[in-house]
């Protein structure tokens, strides 16, 4: 049983695409057509408007700062699985959508068949295209302020800070790139973790079927049910209670999938 059976790569949670609406936003990049949803933007917005700000940038140019970072960074993820189908003789199509995107291979033309190793490839290459992106905003930061990166959120996400007047100067910027850094190394790192449908789960799923032809699946899904609880725990801890509802929400989308129908015993 192989993963995508379950899933179409990508970072999305819900496993059906969204129906299309007269809102939809649509238009082509790189070669591959993308469909924006609605509340794709409702979500953008949800989560963006607190990531650009600082003294002297306004709150509402902040805000839609914010959601651009944060639209681009979700597309450039997308894009990267996209390249890595294209690669391998697939064309692909993206979804961005209230949880998230979804780069969706064609159904349409001949059918490739994907080893696991090609599998694992398409879904790193997700988390490598948003990595790739905080190295250019990082070089990018380091060419206008003339030094590296001299701060760290939760000692190891590296932002800029405003020790030089090169900073205030141009703080919009700054801040904007400090953004990019911040949204494209927290939100791939936790993709990478191996819970399924995340990325990391399908990296995890693909890796026990090459050692476990027979009984990779099933363990992958332990694996993620247990991934996901202990992660729903610690936000519980934290006080991040809608994180904690969404990892729980996984725990038990996975719970379903590893006990199908009657009560299938692991």
């Amino acid at each position: 049983m192989r993963l995508t059976k379950f899933f179409s790569q990508g970072c999305g949670v819900f496993l059906s695409e969204p129906s299309r609406t007269e809102y939809d936003l649509n238009f082509n990049f790189l070669g591959f057509h993308v469909r924006a949803h609605p509340f794709f933007f409702l979500m953008c917005l949800f989560i963006g408007s607190n990531i650009v700000g600082g003294r002297g940038v306004n709150t509402g140019v902040g805000v839609v700062m914010g959601v651009m970072v944060f639209f681009v960074s979700i597309l450039i993820h997308e894009i990267g699985h996209s390249l890595a189908h294209r690669r391998y003789g697939m064309g692909s199509r993206i979804v961005l959508y209230a949880m998230g995107g979804m780069a969706i291979p064609d159904s349409v033309g001949r059918r490739v068949s994907l080893t696991h190793q090609k599998s694992i490839v398409i879904s790193l290459a997700g988390p490598v295209a948003g990595f790739l992106l905080a190295i250019a905003c990082i070089a990018l930061g380091t060419l206008v302020v003339g030094h590296l990166p001299q701060g760290r959120l939760l000692g190891f996400v590296p932002l800029f800070v405003p020790f030089t007047p090169e900073y205030q100067k141009y703080e919009l910027l700054m801040a904007v790139i400090n953004g990019f850094i911040l949204v494209n190394i927290l939100l791939n790192l936790l993709n990478l973790l191996p819970i399924i449908p995340l990325d990391g789960g399908r990296i995890s799923q693909s890796t026990f079927e090459i050692f476990d032809r027979w009984d990779g699946v099933r363990k992958s899904l332990m694996l993620s049910i247990a991934t996901a609880v202990g992660c729903g725990l610690y936000c519980l801890k934290s006080e991040s209670t809608l994180m904690a509802i969404f990892c729980f929400y996984l725990a038990y989308q996975n719970y379903q999938q590893l006990n199908p129908g009657v009560g299938r015993r692991w």
